[in-house]
């Protein structure tokens, strides 16, 4: 019989037993499986029975079998030389387990699964198998089994599996995956055992050596890698001194010498069971020696010189030792006005510098003129005594500037041009709308210099000794326009410029023409020009702009359209499109105002107000006359005022749009009553607010002689209070009294339809209003003299 080793159970003889004999065999055989599974039981219970008893109950019994029946059985109970007595109560509880009505082959199998168990997890495999076949007419059913084996290293678990026989059942998924977690195998693959069992039911066939689980293997650390940033090469074949060893090079301060990557630890890993495989650590470092820096960049260690002279990397250290040849170096000024020594100190064992190579470098330069010999002598030995390796630079020779004259130039003493730069709110913001634009000066300011050239009186030379001439020297001049009165100094030659009325500086640097000029030309008012504040006349060749502001003392000309600007002209406005403030802007006019049409506007002009079209839903106030003329000459809607005339073709409008035409309304006094009111209601406030702290005090106490010295202060200081507002109210209420008069005067005004005007518009001429009730033609309404209503007329 094959043997096997002495820890291993003996189960391949059960194998080899045939139980295909005749049925007085099998007879036997049976009364064998019921004399053992009597003895099972009776070993179950009494646990002094040994298995010997199992042993030599099956014997007695074998005697009646065949020679080599009875030689089978002795193999599967005393063929297993089992020693160890639990091992012995695990056969006899597994075939108990089995039943005692199982046959011979059943039981033989029960022992065998559990022989082979007990060697596969010796030996790192573990099977699994069904019950033994049975016998069937059919033939032998046979439960599919599988067999998992791990790797000796356990980072692997192969799996095998035999397909059923017959009727045999097959094996689920989750039986391996049980069983594997149950042994504590990690990183199943749940995919791998599906695919081998899918194989297994198509084939038919055993699948086997199919991996179903694998451990993460250890990185192990790296080892110290080393790159040269500079050029190392072998001191001996170099040429230096036995003191010197291994790889050297010249370096300098703060050059990078190596970069080492350091050695790493590497990263554990984990066999199928999950325990922890420990990495195998890199391993080499540099050390840093004299006048090294280390600096950890990432995984990187730099290291770097600290000073100047010889690197050596010997035995994995690394230094610098002085080691350096002193040395200098000529430069010259590009304009060859000046030379410069550099003079490099040596170390260590490096070579002194020596004057007189020096001195012979510079006369091979041709450098003669200015050499100062002393200077170089004391600063070549200060090189050679000095500890400090730092170059030292200094001009040893210069050449002769030529004196020169001076060009003539013109000295502004205003501002000729303007920055176009925005100007900033009171909270700090820029103001987009307001930027310096223009110019001004006041007449009589002082506007200009012209200064003549002053001729050069000597030449020069470079270090080389080359003459340097001296420069031809220029003048400057203007080209002076109009508004300009000059006066030349008769000693000195200079020309000077004043102005010589109020206005804007016109200057062209390229040209030189400068002029003052009363009307400033713009190509538009808007964002870009920023807001306009003028001392005189402009035309605005384009449009103003919504929401810029205008402020000039004299005409402003608009050759295109005006938005919601606020504007306010001194002079006449002349707009030769339209004016659309759209109720957001005012125009403020102290001349005449004309324009193509005028909508959704205000308007205050002292002087005329003429349309060539149209005034649509806007306020106009006139301190003369409001003219509609031209061809349509149209009034609809919004407000009318002026002093003398209101003049359309026609008025109001068939839609019942409000319209309201006042004549005879004096606007500047209004407006000056409007202001003096206010101011008049703001004093008999405080005057009111004065009373009542007067009546507090007394409330606090009934006569002054009981008032503490504050109280009395403050008494003070309020009776001055009242008596002040009391007087200047008085002054107050005679303005308003004269002002009122003033407005309250009959004046010659009319208002003229020379077209239609339309019902329900609204006709003031003084106080006295008059609303059209049915539209009229031709009309002309007056206020009747001597009386308080108003006179209508037709128009011949």
């Amino acid at each position: 019989m094959k043997r096997q080793s002495d820890n291993i159970l003996k189960a391949d003889d059960l194998d080899d037993t045939d139980l295909s004999g005749d049925s007085d065999l099998k007879a036997l055989q049976d009364k064998s499986v019921l004399a053992i599974n009597d003895a099972i039981s009776r070993a179950t219970g009494n646990k002094n029975i040994e298995l010997s008893d199992l042993e030599a109950e099956a014997l007695a019994i074998s005697r009646q079998m065949s020679e080599l029946e009875n030689t089978k059985l002795h193999g599967i109970l005393a063929g297993a030389n089992i020693t160890d007595e639990n091992k012995r109560n695990q056969i006899l509880a597994n075939i108990k387990s089995s039943g005692q009505n199982r046959d011979f082959a059943e039981m033989k199998k029960l022992v065998k699964n559990f022989i082979d168990q007990e060697n596969r997890e010796k030996s790192g495999t573990a099977v699994i198998s069904t019950p033994a076949a049975t016998k069937s007419e059919q033939g032998v059913s046979k439960d599919a089994a599988f067999t998992i084996t791990f790797s000796e290293d356990k980072m692997q678990a192969l799996l095998a599996v035999n397909p059923p026989l017959g009727s045999g059942k097959p094996i689920a998924l989750q039986t391996i995956t049980a069983w594997c977690t149950a042994k504590k195998i990690t990183g199943i693959k749940t995919d791998e055992i599906e695919k081998s069992l899918r194989e297994m039911a198509r084939s038919k066939k055993p699948v086997i050596g199919k991996i179903i689980a694998e451990g993460k293997p250890a990185e192990d650390g790296k080892n110290l890698e080393i790159k040269f940033e500079k050029e190392f090469t072998d001191a001996a074949a170099a040429g230096f001194s036995s003191q010197i060893a291994g790889q050297v090079c010249m370096v300098k301060d703060g050059d990078l010498l190596i970069s080492a990557s350091e050695p790493t630890k590497g990263k554990e890993g984990a066999n199928i069971f999950g325990e922890n495989i420990a990495p195998k650590p890199g391993s080499g470092e540099i050390t840093a020696g004299d006048h090294i820096m280390t600096q950890k960049r990432g995984n990187n260690r730099l290291y770097y010189s600290r000073l100047t002279g010889l690197a050596q990397l010997d035995k994995n250290t690394l230094d610098v030792i002085l080691y350096q040849d002193a040395s200098f170096l000529i430069t010259v000024s590009d304009d060859a006005m000046k030379a410069i020594l550099s003079l490099n100190p040596g170390a260590g064992l490096g070579k002194k510098l020596v004057f007189e190579d020096i001195m012979q470098a510079i006369a091979e330069k041709k450098i003669i003129c200015n050499v100062n010999e002393n200077l170089i002598r004391n600063k070549t030995e200060e090189a050679n005594n000095t500890s400090d390796p730092l170059q030292i630079d200094f001009i040893f020779a210069e050449g002769l500037q030529p004196e020169e004259g001076k060009d003539g130039e013109i000295e502004f003493f205003v501002k000729v041009k303007a920055s176009g730069q925005h100007s900033e709110k009171h909270d700090g913001r820029i103001d987009y709308r307001q930027r310096e634009n223009l110019v001004k000066v006041q007449k009589d300011d002082k506007i200009f210099s012209v200064i003549p050239p002053l001729p050069g009186s000597k030449n020069g030379q470079d270090i080389y000794g080359k003459i340097i001439s001296m420069r031809e020297v220029k003048s400057k001049e203007l080209n002076i326009g109009k508004n300009i009165r000059t006066e030349t100094d008769s000693d000195s030659g200079v020309l000077t410029g004043y102005a010589e009325l109020e206005g804007s500086i016109k200057y062209d640097e390229k040209t030189g023409f400068i002029e003052v000029a009363r009307i400033h030309e713009i190509d538009a008012i808007n964002l870009q020009s920023g807001n306009i504040d003028f001392s005189g006349d402009i035309i605005v060749k384009n449009n103003i702009d919504d929401e810029m502001i205008v402020k000039l003392t004299g005409d402003l000309q608009v050759k295109g359209n005006i938005g919601s600007a606020m504007i306010t002209a001194d002079g006449n406005i002349i707009c030769e499109g339209g004016i659309v403030t759209k109720h957001r802007g005012i125009i403020i006019c102290r001349g005449n105002l004309s324009a193509k049409f005028i909508e959704n506007s205000i308007i205050k002009c002292t002087g005329d107000v003429k349309v060539s079209k149209a005034i649509l839903n806007s306020r106009v106030i006139s301190q003369k006359a409001v003219i509609a003329e031209g061809e349509k000459g149209i009034i609809i809607g919004g407000e009318i005022k002026a002093l003398n005339l209101i003049r359309a073709k026609s008025a109001g409008s068939s839609a019942g749009i409000k319209t309201t035409l006042q004549a005879g309304y004096d606007y500047i006094s209004a407006d000056k009553l409007a202001l003096i009111t206010e101011k008049r209601l703001q004093m008999e406030k405080r005057l009111q607010s004065t009373d009542e702290l007067i009546q507090k005090l007394f409330k606090m106490k009934p006569s002054v002689d009981q008032f503490t010295e504050q109280m009395k202060n403050v008494y003070k200081e309020s009776l001055l209070v009242q008596m002040k507002l009391k007087k200047k109210l008085l002054e107050i209420k005679m303005i308003e009294t004269k002002l009122t008069a003033e407005i309250e005067k009959p004046v010659k005004a009319e208002i003229i339809i020379e077209d239609k005007l339309f019902n329900d518009t609204l006709i003031i001429i003084g106080n006295v209003k008059h609303t059209v009730s049915n539209t009229e033609d031709h009309v002309k309404y007056i206020r009747a003299e001597g009386s308080d209503r108003i006179e209508k007329k037709f128009l011949n």
